[in-house]
C-alpha cells in the first residue's frame, strides 16, 4: 500500500509535469504600434505659422501644450521673439490651414507663412480652389495692383485677378494651405472691405 508521503510526491511530480507542458501566452507585441507611430511621423508635413497676440512665455507654453495634445500633431515649437510657431503634423489628419485655425481659435491671430512636405510624405497638394471676393474701397488701379501683388505672394496662392470696375477679385489657391476666410482676411487686412461671394473647388 502507498504511503501518504509517496502519494504526495506523485501528486507534486504530476503538477510539475503539467506546468512544464503548458505554454505561457507570449507577451503582447508593441512592434506594430511602434511601426505605426514611426510611419505616421515619417509621413509628416511642417508648417510655419505666424502668431500675433502672444505677450509672454505663458502664451508660448499654452499654445505648445494645447497643440501637441491634438491627435496627428508630431511637434510644436513656438517662438515669442519671432512671433511664430513651427508645427509638424500628419497631413492625412491636418492641413497647414487647419493648424493655423486651431491656434487662431485659442484667441491668437494665426496665419500660415509656409508649409513644407516631409521627405516620406505625400506629394504637395495639387488641389485648386477658386474664391470670388467682393472688394470695396478701391479707388484706382494702384489699389488693384497692390492687392494682386500682396496677396499673390502669400504661400498657397496661385493667382489673383482683381477688377476695379466689378469691385471684386478672383483668387486661385491651395485649400490645404489657405481657407476662404484667410484669403478674405488677407484683403481685409490691407484696409479694404472684403467679403466672400462664392467659392468652388
Amino acid at each position: 500500500m502507498m504511503s501518504q508521503e509517496e502519494f504526495g510526491n506523485q501528486i507534486f511530480e504530476a503538477i510539475l509535469e503539467v506546468e512544464s507542458e503548458t505554454e505561457l501566452p507570449a507577451p503582447p507585441s508593441h512592434s506594430s504600434s511602434l511601426r505605426s507611430d514611426v510611419a505616421s511621423k515619417d509621413n509628416s508635413q511642417t508648417a510655419v505659422v505666424s502668431i500675433k497676440g502672444m505677450t509672454c512665455h505663458a502664451c508660448v507654453n499654452n499654445i505648445q501644450d494645447t497643440v501637441r495634445a491634438r491627435p496627428g500633431i508630431h511637434s510644436c515649437t513656438v517662438s515669442l521673439e519671432k512671433a511664430e510657431g513651427v508645427v509638424g503634423f500628419n497631413p492625412s489628419l491636418w492641413t497647414a490651414a487647419k493648424v493655423a485655425e486651431a491656434i487662431d481659435d485659442m484667441g491668437f491671430e494665426a496665419t500660415v507663412k509656409n508649409a513644407e512636405v516631409g521627405k516620406d510624405s505625400l506629394q504637395p497638394s495639387t488641389a485648386r480652389r477658386k474664391a470670388v471676393i467682393s472688394i470695396k474701397g478701391m479707388v484706382c488701379h494702384a489699389c488693384v495692383n497692390n492687392i494682386q501683388d500682396t496677396v499673390s505672394q502669400r504661400p498657397g496662392v496661385h493667382s489673383v485677378v482683381v477688377s476695379l470696375e466689378k469691385e471684386e477679385g478672383v483668387f486661385i489657391f491651395d485649400p490645404s494651405v489657405l481657407s476662404d476666410d484667410q484669403v478674405v482676411d488677407a484683403v481685409d487686412d490691407m484696409g479694404f472691405e472684403a467679403k466672400l461671394i462664392k467659392s468652388e473647388g
